[in-house]
């Protein structure tokens, strides 16, 4: 047999093919970090888990809060901001002045997740309210009864005058269910059974949640919306069926995730079953939470006050449709209105001010999704149950008027 080919300088032509795979292979990966970067700094495409980072606290699955952002980070890009020395949102504490302090405590709606720090329900109630001081309290993930426990952990050295809890029902009740403490991977959360952690595919899923070309790739790409005078409205050309096809598979993707966690809205006085079982245990440990976060607040003189945050599934009528379909249940299956009866009950039995947000936001809900476009979820993220920067502003109109009332 003779030689295998070889190049000018000598070299057998399967090397010189492996280092040309090798220099594409690089370029390939520079010019997707150079996009990831560009994307992250110029158009973020509105994740909410990108630029969590937690730390385990000690106690783990048998006392405390388990878990807190990680503090003194700076969380880059848009939607980042400071984690202060207590690991919350916001830059440091100084010392309480003449105004009353207001801790707003909560999970990632708190937070402000997928919006900026200034666009957070804290900060927008700190702006309508000057004369009050407001320390964002919310960590994404907590429920009401990990946030009892970090309230029990951190909140005497914050001295707060007042406690207003924000209780979001798609899924604080349900996140009562599990003390346990999460696995923290490279800072990020995973909930579940340890016994069936897979290293390669926690990485891969944080890399991928982590990346505004991977949600830039799921969007497919839509083509822009046809601007008024680009020709009637009923002569769509293939950009406008292409995109209209994309929105639609989005939304129906989102709608099955909601299915998922539905069964908090079971009927009470429903057939028997499992999953209603597991519902009425979620309701008593979060009634138990509540009153824990109550009698805390008597020992240490603060008033507080509870305000309920609506699952978009609640106010959204188009994607709640969408749900419905994806689970095979009508309409009057299920009890939506299930978790605030119980909450406003609770807090009418314990004399705590209450304000559901589901009424109103429900109305602003459907007159934004009416003049908007089919990308526009109006007061919460497109493909996400979090409010939009929307959401938190006309919420932080409602509770400051509640403030007013209070």
């Amino acid at each position: 047999m003779g030689a295998p080919p070889s190049d000018a300088s000598g070299r057998p032509a399967w090397r010189r093919l492996a280092a040309l795979g090798l220099k594409l292979s690089a370029s390939t990966v520079v010019a997707l970090l150079l996009a990831e970067l560009g994307l992250r700094w110029l158009a973020p495409q509105g994740l909410v888990t990108e630029n969590f980072r937690y730390e385990a606290l000690p106690g783990g699955e048998e006392s405390g809060p388990g878990y807190r952002l990680q503090p003194l980070l700076f969380l880059p890009g848009p939607l980042g901001g400071r984690i202060n020395s207590l690991g919350l949102r916001g830059p440091e504490f100084g010392p309480k002045g003449d105004g009353q302090r207001v801790l707003v405590l909560g999970d990632s709606f708190v937070y402000g997740a997928g919006v900026a720090e200034h666009e957070a329900l804290p900060a927008r109630l700190a702006a309508a309210t000057p004369k009050l001081e407001f320390l964002n309290a919310g960590t994404p993930g907590y429920g009401t009864a990990r946030e009892l426990a970090w309230l029990e952990t951190f909140g005497p050295e914050l001295e707060p005058d007042r406690l207003l809890l924000c209780v979001f029902v798609g899924n604080d009740l349900t996140d009562n269910l599990d003390p346990r403490a999460p696995r923290i991977v490279d800072g990020r959360l995973f909930f579940g059974d340890a016994s069936e952690a897979d290293p390669v595919t926690d990485h891969l899923r944080i890399w991928r949640n982590a990346s505004h070309l991977w949600r830039l790739w799921e969007r497919k790409r839509l083509p822009a919306p046809k601007q008024a005078g680009d020709g009637p409205a009923q002569a769509r050309g293939p950009d406008d069926a292409e995109r209209s096809a994309g929105i639609a598979r989005l939304h129906a993707q989102f709608a099955q995730k909601e299915a998922g966690r539905i069964e908090i809205y079971l009927p009470s006085d429903g057939p028997d079953s499992e999953e209603l079982r597991r519902m009425a245990t979620a309701y008593d440990v979060t009634r138990l939470a509540l009153e824990g976060i109550v009698a805390w607040c008597v020992e240490h003189g603060v008033e507080l006050g509870v305000v309920l945050i609506p699952d978009v599934v609640q106010v959204d009528a188009r994607l709640r449709s969408q749900v419905l379909a994806q689970a095979g249940l009508a309409e009057d299956a299920l009890d939506w209105r299930r978790p605030q009866r119980s909450l406003a009950a609770w807090c009418e039995e314990l004399g705590l001010p209450c304000l559901d947000l589901a009424p109103a936001m429900g109305t602003r809900q459907e007159q934004l999704r009416a003049a908007g476009e089919a990308t526009d979820m109006g007061l919460y993220l497109f493909g996400d149950s979090h409010w939009s920067a929307a959401g938190h502003a006309f919420a932080a109109e409602l509770v400051t008027d509640f403030f007013a009332r209070d």
